[in-house]
């Protein structure tokens, strides 16, 4: 008899202390995630343990992402930007893998999620979601996020400064020309003044005595 209670001290002993030494795993790197694209946020127990008949719950800030009770989806307090868009791998969960398939990306989804099951509810999993542009160019696709889309801003303004400048440049030559031409304009009126009054003096010296020798 002594033997048996010995037997169910110690498995219940070995069952808390490997609840103590339980961990919940996020992920140490950012996961990247191209918008309207499906992302997968890992999450995991170590050591494994089966979570399945257990309450796991993801979060962004505060925030229900989703939430997994009674062997099932429970909606009833998921925030409604993630409706419809999350889902656990249930298969996975007698193995310990709460990780969280996010579908429809979209840039409110960024941010730092956290994971955890409430049988350990001091233990978290932390994951940082990074949602990217998706940029077809020609035949291939690239994912930029919005840092890098300063290269191009940087270059649009490169461009429009050029452009300014071209436009001062071919103002100031039109300016000048105009100039010149007014200047010239200028400068053909007075020589026909000069001519006008030459002409005007020429019978006023011939009534002053002064008139040619025959």
């Amino acid at each position: 008899m002594n033997g048996k209670v010995g037997l169910i001290v110690l498995i219940f002993l070995t069952i808390i202390h490997g609840a103590e030494n339980t961990e919940v795993i996020g992920s140490l790197q950012p996961i990247e995630a191209v918008i309207g694209g499906d992302v997968i946020l890992p999450c995991h127990l170590e050591p494994p343990s089966d979570v399945k008949e257990l309450t796991v719950e993801w979060k962004l800030n505060k925030s229900f992402v989703h939430v997994y009770r009674h062997r099932g989806y429970s909606p009833d307090i998921q925030d409604k930007r993630f409706e419809n868009r999350t889902s656990l791998f249930h298969e996975e969960m007698t193995k310990g893998n709460i990780s969280l398939k996010l579908s429809s990306v979209q840039p409110s989804d960024e941010g730092r999620y956290t994971c955890l099951v409430t049988k350990w509810r001091d233990k978290k999993g932390l994951v940082n979601l990074t949602v990217v542009l998706k940029v077809t160019e020609g035949n291939g696709t690239q994912e930029r996020d919005v840092e890098k889309m300063s290269a191009g801003k940087i270059a649009g303004i490169v461009v429009a400064v050029a452009v300014v400048v071209v436009l001062l440049l071919v103002g100031a030559v039109v300016w000048a020309v105009k100039r010149r031409q007014s200047a010239q304009q200028a400068e053909r009126s007075g020589v026909a003044v000069d001519s006008h009054e030459m002409e005007n003096l020429a019978p006023q010296a011939t009534d002053a005595g002064f008139r040619p020798q025959a």
